[in-house]
Formats: C-alpha cells, sequence, structure tokens
C-alpha cells in the first residue's frame, strides 16, 4: 500500500512528505536528547551548597518559593523562579547554626550557583560548595536525620561528610 501511495504523489507531494518526515525526526531527535537529560539520577548525584553571611536568611527569602521560618521545624522543599515567574530549579533547605544549606541535583548545582552569586548583588552572603553527601532511607531515621517534607512516606534524609551504606 506504501508504494501505491508513493507512486500516486507528484513531485510537490512528495518534497511537501519528504520535509514534514525530515522535520519530524528532528523534532522526535530533540525530544529523545530532551528526555535522556531530564531522566532521574542515581541519589548519589546530589550536591550541597552552604550559604553563609549576616545576611543569608534575608537574601533566601526573598528568592525562594517557601517560607525560610519553617527551617526552625527542619528540612524544607522550595524552588526557585525566574523573573516571570517561570520554575527553574526545585531543592531542600536545611539550617545548622547560622548557615543555610541547600540540596540540590549535582547536574543543577553550578547553575544554582550562579543564579544566586547574580542576586546577591551588596548582600553579606558567601555561597560555596561542600564535601556533605546525603544519606536517604525509609523506617527508623537515624540521629541527626529530616523527615522529607514532601510526604511521610518518601522517610529522611541525613546530610554528613559519609554516606551511610546499606
Amino acid at each position: 500500500a506504501g508504494s501505491f501511495l508513493h507512486s500516486r504523489l507528484g513531485l510537490q507531494q512528495k518534497a511537501v512528505l519528504a520535509s514534514s518526515l525530515s522535520k519530524y525526526r528532528r523534532l522526535y531527535t530533540s525530544y529523545k536528547k530532551e528526555k535522556e537529560r531530564k531522566m532521574p539520577q542515581p541519589y548519589d548525584a546530589r550536591a550541597i551548597l552552604k550559604i553563609d553571611g549576616n545576611d543569608n536568611f534575608r537574601f533566601l527569602q526573598d528568592l525562594v518559593t517557601n517560607d525560610l521560618a519553617k527551617l526552625k521545624e527542619g528540612l524544607i522543599y522550595a524552588a526557585l523562579l525566574g523573573p516571570q515567574g517561570k520554575f527553574l530549579f526545585h531543592f531542600f533547605l536545611f539550617k545548622r547554626g547560622e548557615s543555610i544549606f541547600l540540596d540540590c541535583a549535582s547536574s543543577e548545582a553550578d547553575a544554582i550557583l550562579q543564579r544566586l552569586n547574580m542576586y546577591k548583588l551588596r548582600r553579606d552572603v558567601h555561597i560555596e560548595n561542600t564535601d556533605l553527601s546525603v544519606s536517604r532511607g525509609v523506617g527508623q531515621a537515624p540521629e541527626g536525620a529530616f523527615a522529607d517534607p514532601r510526604h511521610v512516606g518518601l522517610g529522611w534524609r541525613l546530610y554528613e561528610t559519609t554516606q551511610i551504606e546499606d
């Protein structure tokens, strides 16, 4: 049937069909690459940024989608939006002492760091990478672990310099 249809098409119709197929292939290839880029990463592919300075609380409060007052209760889940309200990044925040830590996908850490530094202006804020790693699990949480704020069934998250082995 395909060859019959092909033989009945005129030259102009064949050119349109070839152009459409070519456009479809480009779109599909682009879609596939984008889908692969957004595939979930192994959980050891996390980066923890440390935000220090006298203005760290106010600086982040002005930028993220969650209320940082909730840091007193533990871990919070938040996002960073662009100027038009477009979703850019999502991450976890927690506090130790006066420092605030940001847990994000390692593939996004450099972009988040760049974006935060862009917004810093003259604020007393210092942002740096840390050597902390994330351990997570369900069941009995180890001492110092935070409950996952998204849902109780997601278990706990622990931030230490070494990862807990199974």
